[in-house]
């Protein structure tokens, strides 16, 4: 679901409401993923294409748990001798509604990246992605392969009817490491005029009121909470952080959004993560000046379908409005809510 994250959080969440609290705990497959957290020391070499030349590379790599252990946030700065490093923000984590293990990445080189993990073995894990890239299908394939002392990872590449190589090898090695605050674009790499477009539609700080319905609530649910948007990798990503006031039964709920433009597919991709283990990966369009999305997924059992609007006005994000369909019901509005801009 492509909207402002504490959006995100209470349509995902809101039908524990109608049932009885009960505080949602990690999965074993989102633990067994606390095997990258740590900070880490890298190096090894990378290839431009099949046969090209060996670039040495260096990297600091710090992984911490996310959401009290239900997602892994690892931050990554790989040098490779240009004038500003590379950057990447990457969350993994068990996608209950799509019954799968993900990771999902932005860089300061625009874009996201969303892939598939399972294990291989007990030490090694694998990623599968495709990805469009200057107009060309690329399917990539990751491994870390754990040790005592770190991990080695390898990431291999195919482009359209190429063949496979190794763009990526090296070696990471536990180390005392802190990670510096999000940095510039990638040299070269400008920022899209449709980013730009959604930095100024959305940055800012907020406070939300509004209301929420669902099955099984006898009546809609006031609402409300506070909600930060910011470009981070110079206005390559657009970073969300939300936090809702105490709701009955439900407490507070925290969530993490990141929004990118796909040039190649020419919309936005959202992935949103929350305090309660829920995920959403999904598309995002303009339609007549205002921020569309749907969604399918699982959710409580029932294939669902959720669309939202986040309503922009002259001054930016102004309201947001979702309707969903679960099972056999019929379509019902499940939030409307506004946003007002303040300042902290």
């Amino acid at each position: 679901m492509n909207r402002p994250v504490l959006l995100s959080v209470l349509c995902l969440v809101a039908p524990l409401a109608a049932q009885e609290p009960q505080a949602p705990q990690p999965t074993e497959q989102a633990k067994s993923l606390h095997r990258l957290v740590g900070s880490y020391t890298g190096s090894g070499v990378a290839r431009a294409a099949k046969g090209a030349a060996d670039e040495k590379w260096e990297a600091t790599l710090v992984a911490r748990p996310l959401f009290e252990g239900f997602f892994v946030h690892e931050e990554l700065e790989v040098r490779l001798g240009a004038p500003t490093p590379m950057r990447m923000s990457t969350v993994y984590g068990w996608d209950g509604g799509h019954d799968r293990m993900f990771n999902a990445s932005v860089s300061n080189m625009g874009g996201m990246i969303f892939g598939e993990l399972t294990w291989a073995d007990e030490d090694t894990l694998v990623s599968m992605a495709t990805a469009k890239y200057m107009g060309q299908l690329a399917i990539g394939r990751a491994t870390w392969h754990f040790t005592d002392d770190g991990f080695t990872y390898r990431h291999e590449k195919a482009v359209t009817g190429g063949e496979w190589f190794t763009e990526v090898e090296g070696e990471f090695h536990k180390a005392e490491a802190r990670m510096p605050a999000y940095g510039p674009a990638f040299v070269g790499m400008e920022v899209p005029a449709e980013q730009q477009k959604l930095v100024d539609a959305l940055s800012g700080n907020f406070r939300l009121e509004g209301e929420m319905t669902m099955p099984g609530m006898p009546e809609s649910m006031k609402i409300g909470g506070n909600e930060r948007v910011r470009a981070v990798y110079g206005g390559h990503v657009l970073i969300s952080q939300a936090r809702s006031d105490p709701m009955p039964e439900m407490g507070v709920w925290q969530g993490l959004n990141a929004f990118a433009w796909d040039p190649d597919r020419g919309h936005y991709w959202s992935l949103m993560v929350d305090s309660t283990g829920e995920v959403s990966h999904a598309p995002m369009w303009w339609v007549d000046g205002q921020l569309v999305s749907v969604e399918s997924r699982v959710s409580m059992g029932l294939p669902t379908v959720n669309r939202t609007v986040i309503e922009i006005g002259e001054h930016g994000m102004t309201g947001f409005e979702a309707h969903s369909i679960s099972g056999t019901d019929a379509p019902y509005r499940s939030f409307k809510c506004s946003y007002e801009r303040v300042q902290r």
